[in-house]
C-alpha cells in the first residue's frame, strides 16, 4: 500500500479505528502523533482471538517510532492497555512498571530483566501473586523473603525455588500448608521429615506419595492422610499390617466424619 501522504490527523485517527495495520502506511508524522499510536493499538485490542492469533507474538507498537514509545506518558498509556505489551518497552523504568502491576501483578512477567532482579519490586509480585516466583531472577529464587512470600500464597511454587530454599524447613512448610503435595519439590530430607509430611498431608493426604519410604509406612502420617483423601484406603488394602490396620483407619474416619 502506498503512503498516505495528505492524509490530516483526524482522517488518520478514523481510519486506524477502523483498520489498525494501515497504521504503518501513514505518513511518518502521523505514526509520531501518540494519540495516533495509541487509536491503532486499541483497534489491535479489540480484534477477537481468533482474527488476531498472532497477536501475542507481534504488535503494531513494533511500527511506533522508538522516540515515541520511549516517552514516559506514552509506556504508561500503552501497558494500562496492555500489560502485555511491557515486552515491546525493554528499556521501561520501576514507575512505569508499578504503574502496570496496579492494573495486574502479572505485568511483572513481562517487565524488563532487570525489574525482574530488583528485589522490592519482585517482593510486591509475589506477594500479590505467588506463581509470579517463576518470573523473578535466579538470584531471587534464592532470597528467602521473596520465595517465602510465594510459596506462602501458592505452595506449588516452591518447585522455583532455590536448592538451598528447597531444604529450609520454615519455607517448605509454608508451601506444604498452603499446598500439600508441593512436598514433591521439598529435599529429600525434608520428605523423610515426619512433622513436614504430616503438615503436608492434613493439606493433602496424597501427598504421602512424596514422602520417604519409611513415612509411607508410618501409621500416624497413614492416618492423617486418609483423613484428608479416605480413597488412599484402598492403597493399602494390602498393607503387612493387615486388616488390623485397616480397621483402625476406618474407624478413625467414621469417627472424625461423625464429629
Amino acid at each position: 500500500m502506498k503512503k498516505m501522504n495528505n492524509m490530516d490527523k483526524e482522517t488518520a485517527l478514523e481510519l486506524v479505528s477502523k483498520e489498525g495495520w494501515a497504521y504503518n502506511d501513514l505518513p511518518e508524522e502521523l505514526r509520531a502523533d501518540k494519540e495516533v499510536a495509541l487509536a491503532a493499538l486499541d483497534w489491535q485490542r479489540s480484534l477477537p482471538d481468533d482474527e488476531d492469533e498472532e497477536e501475542e507474538e507481534w504488535s503494531i507498537l513494533e511500527w511506533v517510532p522508538e522516540s515515541v514509545r520511549r516517552d514516559e506518558v506514552f509506556e504508561k498509556e500503552v501497558v494500562l492497555r496492555n500489560i502485555a505489551l511491557l515486552r515491546y518497552l525493554p528499556w521501561a523504568n520501576r514507575e512505569v512498571v508499578l504503574a502496570a502491576m496496579e492494573e495486574s501483578p502479572w505485568a511483572f512477567s513481562y517487565a524488563p530483566t532487570e525489574l525482574r532482579a530488583d528485589r522490592e519490586v519482585a517482593l510486591q509480585a509475589v506477594r500479590k501473586d505467588g506463581d509470579l516466583l517463576e518470573f523473578v531472577s535466579p538470584e531471587l529464587q534464592a532470597d528467602r523473603e521473596v520465595v517465602y512470600a510465594a510459596v506462602s500464597r501458592d505452595g506449588w511454587m516452591l518447585k522455583f525455588a532455590s536448592p538451598e530454599l528447597r531444604a529450609d524447613r520454615a519455607v517448605v512448610l509454608a508451601a506444604v500448608q498452603q499446598s500439600g503435595q508441593a512436598l514433591q519439590y521439598a529435599s529429600p530430607e525434608l520428605r523423610a521429615n515426619k512433622f513436614v509430611v504430616l503438615q503436608a498431608v492434613r493439606s493433602d493426604g496424597w501427598a504421602l506419595v512424596f514422602s520417604s519410604p519409611e513415612l509411607q509406612a508410618d501409621r500416624d502420617i497413614i492416618l492423617v492422610a486418609a483423613l484428608s483423601a479416605p480413597e488412599l484406603l484402598a492403597e493399602y488394602r494390602e498393607h503387612p499390617w493387615g486388616e488390623e490396620v485397616n480397621q483402625e483407619l476406618t474407624q478413625f474416619l467414621i469417627r472424625n466424619w461423625w464429629e
